[in-house]
């Protein structure tokens, strides 16, 4: 982990720079992943190819594993967004085996070599944000604004929305709105569901789209 104010590289644990006193996370000028300089407005790392925006995930020894772009084979670290050979986003491609690299048949649905399976383009890459979201990752989502979402518009579960489960929203505000030709009775099941939703988003039971444990 690299100070995004300075450069400087920082223990995993550290609150606050040592070399320039910035608290760590603030600023603007260092990738926080490799410590390359960056533009102010850029929104990927161009050295490592990390989204700077991304919370960062503490390394975990046991799983560096990398994985390879889809579209042209260079190595990747299993964190980047994108390649920073061929600029293609991770997970993009069907030309290469996301996990040895090998080229694979457009239309193939098994890598010969390896025996992945390439129509999920992302099971490498889920396997590795499964294993790190084990050592505490945290997403860019308020568990404070799901929680007020909940509480002020739940029944039409605008608050399942907000974390990227579309489909149990559109359940929710399927229910409430059926309450008009069922006398009330779906829209109080929804009202039991939103009440369970707040229960779960309190107890850290609810993540976001990526799987990550939302933060106050």
């Amino acid at each position: 982990m690299y100070c995004k104010n300075c450069g400087s590289k920082l223990n995993e644990n550290a609150n606050v720079c040592t070399n320039c006193g910035v608290k760590v996370g603030n600023g603007n000028s260092f990738c926080k992943f490799c410590g390359n300089e960056t533009n102010k407005d850029s929104k990927f790392c161009i050295n490592c190819g990390n989204e700077l925006n991304k919370p960062y995930i503490p390394k975990n020894t046991n799983n560096n594993k990398n994985i390879y772009c889809k579209n042209c084979s260079n190595e990747m670290n299993s964190q980047a967004s994108v390649c920073t050979k061929c600029g293609v986003k991770r997970g993009n491609g069907n030309s290469y085996c996301p996990e040895c690299g090998k080229e694979t048949d457009k239309n193939a649905d098994v890598c010969v070599n390896c025996g992945v399976n390439l129509n999920n383009k992302f099971s490498v890459i889920n396997s590795i944000n499964k294993s790190n979201s084990k050592v505490g990752s945290v997403g860019s989502k308020s568990k404070l604004l799901a929680i007020v979402l909940c509480l002020i518009f739940g029944t039409m579960g605008v608050h399942r929305f907000y974390v990227g489960d579309n489909s149990q929203g559109f359940i929710i505000l399927a229910l409430t709105l059926a309450g008009i030709v069922t006398c009330g009775i779906t829209t109080i099941i929804s009202c039991i569901w939103v009440i369970v939703d707040f229960i779960l988003i309190i107890l850290d039971k609810i993540t976001d789209e990526n799987g990550e444990a939302l933060q106050w």
